[in-house]
């Protein structure tokens, strides 16, 4: 299996260091793709990314993510080595949704993740801490390794702001920024293959597109907010995947200690 890496960025090729770190610290130097945007948000750069790379494997990563941990890569591409697994990341939870999700009115407070777990430097004020891997319902964004194939299926019930029905790739038309990771660990849950993640050891700073200028100003310009993308992208996802959420991954196969405090 081909590992390829793609970035979207909005630092004008400002790199904090993040991508020596992944070259540094992996087996095999990966084929690395950077998209540079105007701050239209990650999402249009990942399916530019998609259609300029065959790579069997894709790894949609933040600039803003660091991995220390040596051959980690070997240790995502083992996941893969099952053909049911669709999509990987290096952190998330057994849960996504709650069990309400669909029987009462919409709140955006119904999509939250559950029992979330990680190996990032500050895994601890987030969730558990967790070095191994196991099957989740749902990952954060900031590391998104998918099978190609996965995004190749891809397809939305929803009729797009175009008012057609997209299949193949990502939702450009319908998400910005913010929900591209739940909607990739839905739409694999939609296909049905497997979620998992690998605790590798990893750092990720957050926050850092949505308090860019181009991104702020790109969307200024459209007469929106970071605040109105953020609302209209989970009221889409919520019209989108009632077919699969709200999701949990049955206990036996969770994290160890997925009920403790703090899960």
């Amino acid at each position: 299996m081909e590992l390829g890496i793609i970035v979207a960025s909005v630092r004008g090729g400002n790199d904090l260091g993040t991508i020596k770190s992944w070259k540094e610290t992996a087996s095999k130097e990966p084929d690395i793709l950077i998209i540079e945007n105007e701050g239209e948000g990650p999402v249009t750069s990942y399916q530019c990314g998609y259609e300029n790379s065959q790579a069997d494997i894709q790894g949609y990563l933040h600039d803003d993510f660091f991995i220390y941990e040596k051959d980690w890569d070997l240790r995502i591409l083992a996941e893969f080595e099952n053909p049911k697994v669709g999509l990987v990341g290096a952190g998330g939870g057994w849960g996504h949704g709650l069990g309400e999700l669909y029987y009462n009115s919409y709140r955006i407070e119904q999509l939250q993740r559950l029992g979330y777990c990680s190996n990032t430097k500050d895994a601890d004020q987030h969730g558990i801490r967790f070095d191994g891997s196991c099957e989740v319902a749902v990952l954060d964004g900031y590391a998104l390794f998918v099978r190609r194939e996965v995004l190749e299926k891809a397809f939305h019930f929803t009729p797009s702001a175009s008012g057609k029905t997209l299949s193949g790739g990502w939702p450009v038309e319908d998400l910005v920024h913010h929900c591209y990771d739940y909607w990739i660990a839905a739409m694999a849950h939609r296909l049905g293959y497997t979620v998992r993640m690998v605790g590798i050891d990893c750092k990720h700073l957050g926050g850092q597109t949505s308090t860019q200028d181009l991104y702020l100003d790109y969307l200024r310009k459209q007469g929106l907010t970071d605040q109105d993308i953020h609302a209209n992208s989970h009221v889409w996802f919520f019209n989108e995947f009632d077919d699969v959420m709200p999701w949990r991954v049955s206990e036996d196969k969770r994290f160890p200690g997925w009920n403790r405090p703090g899960a």
